[in-house]
C-alpha cells in the first residue's frame, strides 16, 4: 500500500470538520455519547482484521475440503504444521476442540479471536479509554506526560494474559512501568506494517538519531549481499547472528541512497516464513533502559508541544499529534503492547482534546512503518468512520449482534460486562432528535457522569 507523500489533506479535513461541526457542534463527546456501548469494541479491534478466516483462507487452500470438517483434535494431527500458527491465534484443546475446523474457523472474527490470544483484551482497553475520557468529562484533560502515558498503558495491558508480562524473567517489569532490557528490542517491519515513504522516513530519523532507533536483520548471510550495507550489532547473549542496516556512509549520494532503500524494500517486504534474514526496527541499547526510555519520551512530549503551539492549521495539528505517536510506537517504550496503548488510547486522547473527532485506525500496526502522510489519511478516514456510526449511516459486514450470537454462554457474559464497563456519558438537556439519536443543543455543555471516580482520586482510577 502506497500512498503519495505530497497528499494534500486540508480539503478532506476540511470536509469531516464541517460535518463534525453540523451535527455535532464540534464537541467530540457528544459523538461518543451516540456511539452504542455495543459497538465500543470497533476502536481496539483491527478493522483489516475483523475477520481472521481471510488469512486462514490462504492456508486453506493447502487442505483438501474433507479435511475442513473433521474435528479440531483431527484435524491438527493431521496438520501439525499448523499446531504453533492455531496457539499463536488462541486455539485450546479445552476450548475448541469439540468444533470442526470449519467451525473454529466460523468463529474467528469480531473480537473473539483476541480474546483467544490474549484473554481480557477488552476489559483492560475499557479500562484504558474510560480512564482517558474521565479527564475530559471533568473539562479538565490531562497534558501527555509519561506519568499519564504509563498509566494508560498499566490498565491496557495489566489484566490481560498471555502477554509478555507473563513471562518468568525479571526483565518483563509489570505493566505500566518501562522495559528494563538493556538491549535491544526489536518488532519486525514488512509490507504489512511498513511502506516505502515510511521507510524512508524512518531511514531518515534513524540517520537524524532523533530517536535510538536502528534496522536490524536478524540471522543474515553477510557474504551474499554486496547491495545492502550491513555489519555486525553489539548485542550481548545473542544466539541468532544479528546485523545494522548501516546507511550512513552513503547520505551524500541521493540516487544510490533511494536505489538501496528501495532494495531493502523490495527484499524485505515479503518476508520468508522461516523467521530469517528479515527486517526488524530495534530501538535502545543502554545500561539502564528505563532511564533511556524516560530521556527519549521527554524529548518526543517537547517536541510535540513545540510543534502543537506553532501549529496555524487544522492539518498541522493533525500532524503533530499524529508524528508524536507513532514516535511513541517506534520507541517502543514497553515490553508488550505498545500499539494499544498509543492508537487507540493516547491518538484518541489527543484528537478529542485538540478538538478533533476520535478516529478508528483500519490497522493501528500502520504507525510502525508508515508515513506520516499515509498516516493522517488514515486518521482521517478513521473520523469519518466514527461519524458514521454516531450517525447510524454505516453498515458492517459483521454485526455485533450476529457476532454475538455465536458466543458461548461465558463469552456472551463478558462481553456483556465490557458493554456494561464503556463510560455513560450523560448530554444537558437534550432538546432536538436526529436519526433517533440524542445531541446536546448548541449552548448547552456536557455534564460529568456521575459514575466515575473523583478526578483527584488516584487510587480508583478503574471504572
Amino acid at each position: 500500500m502506497q500512498h503519495n507523500p505530497d497528499v494534500n489533506h486540508e480539503e478532506v479535513l476540511k470536509e469531516v470538520l464541517e460535518q463534525f461541526q453540523d451535527v455535532f457542534n464540534s464537541k467530540p463527546l457528544a459523538i461518543l455519547a451516540s456511539i452504542p456501548k455495543a459497538e465500543y469494541w470497533r476502536f481496539f479491534i483491527n478493522f483489516n482484521d475483523q475477520d481472521i478466516r481471510d488469512s486462514i483462507a490462504i492456508a486453506l487452500n493447502e487442505c483438501n475440503d474433507k479435511d475442513l470438517d473433521l474435528p479440531m483434535e483431527q484435524f491438527t494431527d493431521a496438520h501439525c504444521e499448523w499446531d504453533e500458527f492455531l496457539k499463536e491465534e488462541g486455539y485450546s484443546v479445552e476450548k475448541h476442540g469439540t468444533f470442526s475446523f470449519r467451525e473454529y474457523c466460523n468463529l474467528q472474527r469480531g473480537w473473539a479471536p483476541y480474546e483467544d490470544r490474549e484473554p481480557g483484551y477488552l476489559k483492560s482497553l475499557i479500562s484504558a479509554f474510560n480512564f482517558m475520557l474521565h479527564s475530559h468529562l471533568n473539562n479538565q484533560p490531562q497534558h501527555p506526560s509519561i506519568d499519564f502515558i504509563k498509566n494508560i498503558h498499566r490498565l491496557a495491558a495489566g489484566d490481560v494474559k498471555r502477554t509478555n508480562y507473563d513471562i518468568d524473567d525479571k526483565l518483563a517489569g509489570v505493566p505500566g512501568e518501562f522495559r528494563r532490557i538493556p538491549d535491544y528490542v526489536t518488532y519486525q517491519l514488512s509490507a504489512s506494517n511498513m511502506s516505502f515513504n515510511g521507510l524512508s522516513e524512518l531511514a531518515k530519523k534513524i540517520n537524524e538519531q532523533h530517536l535510538p532507533l536502528i534496522f536490524i536483520v536478524k540471522n543474515p548471510d553477510l557474504e551474499r549481499d554486496d547491495l545492502i550495507p550491513l555489519c555486525a550489532v553489539n548485542a550481548p547473549e545473542k544466539s541468532i547472528p544479528l546485523a545494522e542496516i548501516y546507511l550512513g556512509d552513503i547520505l551524500g549520494d541521493p540516487d544510490k541512497y533511494a536505489h538501496i532503500l528501495s532494495e531493502i524494500y523490495e527484499r524485505f517486504g515479503n518476508p520468508p516464513a522461516n523467521d530469517q534474514d528479515n527486517l526488524f526496527l530495534g530501538s535502545m541499547l543502554a545500561v539502564d533502559p528505563q532511564e533511556a526510555m524516560t530521556e527519549s519520551l521527554n524529548f518526543l512530549l517537547e517536541t510535540y508541544q513545540y510543534s502543537l503551539y506553532h501549529a496555524n492549521t487544522p492539518e498541522e495539528k493533525l500532524t503533530a499529534i499524529v508524528t508524536f505517536v507513532q514516535d511513541c510506537e517506534q520507541l517502543h517504550p514497553f515490553i508488550d503492547a505498545n500499539i494499544r496503548s498509543f492508537v487507540p488510547i493516547l491518538l484518541n486522547h489527543l484528537l478529542i482534546m485538540n478538538g478533533f473527532p476520535p478516529s478508528i485506525m483500519h490497522d493501528p500496526n500502520h504507525f510502525d512503518g508508515f508515513s506520516v502522510a499515509e498516516l493522517i489519511k488514515e486518521v482521517i478516514h478513521g473520523m469519518k468512520i466514527v461519524l458514521a456510526m454516531a450517525t447510524n449511516e454505516i453498515e458492517f459486514e459483521y454485526t455485533t449482534d450476529m457476532l454475538f450470537a455465536e458466543l458461548s454462554e461465558e463469552e456472551k457474559k463478558y462481553f456483556n460486562f465490557f458493554v456494561g464497563q464503556v463510560t455513560s456519558i450523560t448530554l444537558s438537556k437534550p432538546e432536538y432528535n436526529f436519526r433517533g439519536v440524542l445531541f446536546p443543543p448548541k449552548e448547552k455543555q456536557l455534564s460529568p457522569a456521575e459514575d466515575l471516580p473523583n478526578k483527584d482520586d488516584k487510587t480508583n482510577i478503574n471504572p
